[in-house]
């Protein structure tokens, strides 16, 4: 069974006037939270009450899941990924970037 958790939050948009652009973004969660089926009947009012179906007997895989917003990319900015030290749009190295300073070639 798909049961929704709806949290209740607001989206704040950094816009440079500047540049012309949108610079980042982030999602402020709430302490509101509803438990929903997937026709938006809500089930039961708090996590507590949802124990059975979220955790069941052995436990739960991932408790939380992150609210990971994508942030804005201006063209030719590299996107690198934390764990390789590597842009995820070209694959150059971190290091090579900042000596050279060279563009993204997406």
């Amino acid at each position: 069974m798909i049961i929704n958790k709806v949290t209740v939050g607001f989206v704040i948009q950094q816009f440079d006037t500047d540049d012309r652009r949108f610079v980042g973004q982030e999602f402020v969660a709430a302490d509101e939270v509803t438990w929903e089926n997937q026709l938006g009947e809500r089930l039961y009012h708090d996590e507590e009450e949802n124990a059975e179906l979220i955790y069941g007997k052995g436990g739960v895989d991932e408790p939380y899941l992150n609210f990971d917003m994508v942030q804005p990319v201006t063209k030719g900015e590299h996107v690198f990924n934390k764990d390789t030290g590597h842009c995820i749009r070209c694959n150059c190295d971190e290091d090579d970037v900042y000596v050279g300073g060279e563009p993204c070639i997406e």
